[in-house]
């Protein structure tokens, strides 16, 4: 199980409504690592701009990966943590975090250029 939070005590849970002021601060991850895994979490807006025209799908608002038995703090960044903040008057926006898990450590990961 992952349990994720902000540093205001807010906590990111299967689809609660969040405001921008609410998350603008880097959350923290907690979850129960298996032995000698890595993971990468993976924060994306899938809405962006809005849901009628998700053309900004694959913004990633954070990535950190090779992150040895679910310490995030000794994860790789490889995008700093950005906070939703969707254009005014485009409704709710929807954000997912996806986890992934591997039993070895990548060492071959390119930095990507931006955000998309």
């Amino acid at each position: 199980m992952i349990h994720m939070s902000y540093p205001n005590g807010v906590k990111k849970e299967l689809e609660n409504e969040l405001t921008p002021t609410q998350v603008k601060d880097q959350l923290s991850v907690q979850c129960n690592p298996e032995p000698y895994s890595y993971y990468t979490f993976c924060m994306t807006d899938i809405d962006l701009p809005n849901r009628l025209n998700p053309t900004g799908r694959k913004f990633q608002h954070w990535l950190v990966g090779i992150v040895p038995g679910g310490d995030i703090n000794k994860g790789e960044s490889f995008y700093a943590y950005v906070g939703p903040g969707p254009p005014p008057k485009s409704g709710i926006s929807c954000s997912a975090m996806i986890t992934h898990k591997v039993q070895c450590q990548i060492f071959s990961l390119e930095k990507p250029e931006n955000n998309y």
